[in-house]
């Protein structure tokens, strides 16, 4: 579960471009950190907890669907509100994921199978679920993507290709306008502005190799600067305008495809030249 105050969003707390710093491991360290995660997924599988997860979540998408438009807007304006306070908790996740699941099948005529819940509530821990093809990746991926953008977090989801990034935007762009949240598109083909705008939205689709990039880019460009510099900025007048960073920095990610991009691709080094 990720805790509350731990979804890192632009702001007072996290700074205007959140990303984390991570000390580097010891080797005995991964093999701790890989051991505790095989013990806790192993004691995540119990079906009993699964199934009233699931259960739950059925019953919130029920709910969701009886109510007006009016009743509907303001739940989900509270539903955000305490997301926002209270991070990803379990009971918080399940009426999100039930609003989901009602959004999916009133747009697109789609019932999410248990085994997609599964996955999403399995990524919402911050974890890796594992699906065959044709299982319904995409949808279960939107899951945890449209939790934590309710939470108030930028969210990034990065899959395999241009083509993908397109599809699945807007596939659920429908979704994700109904429970009040904007998608950005990020391509190989955009220029800055265009891109800019994108990864302004709350949810964005795009590359791994895109996204790196992009960030590389901002780095080059001096930024994101201390919160210090950016006071300083704006006191001193400055002889050129300031340049104004492509992210909104690194605060979430959901990842389709992980065993391609965290370990094929991790491979090869993205340089800006």
């Amino acid at each position: 579960m990720i805790k509350p105050g731990s979804l890192p969003a632009p702001g007072l707390v996290w700074g205007g471009y959140p990303q984390r710093e991570v000390a580097p491991a010891t080797w005995g360290e991964h093999v701790l950190a890989g051991l505790s995660a095989t013990a806790t997924a192993l004691a995540g599988r119990a079906a009993g907890r699964r199934a009233r997860f699931v259960e739950r979540v059925r019953q919130c998408a029920q709910w969701a669907g009886s109510l007006s438009a009016d009743s509907a807007r303001a739940d989900l304006r509270a539903l955000r509100t305490q997301l926002g306070r209270y991070g990803l908790e379990e009971a918080l996740v399940a009426e999100c994921f039930g609003w989901t699941i009602q959004a999916v099948q009133a747009r697109m005529g789609v019932r999410l199978h248990d085994t997609q819940i599964i996955a999403g509530w399995i990524m919402s821990r911050g974890r890796l679920a594992e699906m065959a093809t044709g299982e319904g990746k995409t949808l279960a991926a939107a899951l945890p993507a449209i939790a934590c953008a309710m939470a108030g977090s930028p969210v990034h989801v990065i899959t395999a290709n241009d083509y993908l990034v397109r599809r699945d935007a807007e596939l659920l762009r429908p979704v994700y306008g109904d429970l009040g949240l904007s998608v950005g598109v990020v391509t190989a083909d955009m220029e800055p502005d265009a891109r800019r705008v994108a990864y302004g939205a709350d949810v964005v689709y795009c590359t791994a190799k895109e996204l790196v990039f992009d960030y590389l880019r901002d780095r080059l460009a001096g930024l994101p600067p201390s919160d210090l510099h950016r006071h300083a900025r704006a006191l001193v007048p400055a002889r050129g305008a300031a340049p104004r960073p492509l992210l909104r920095g690194l605060c979430m990610a959901v990842i389709d495809e992980a065993d391609s991009i965290l370990i094929d691709e991790a491979r090869s080094p993205l340089i800006t030249s």
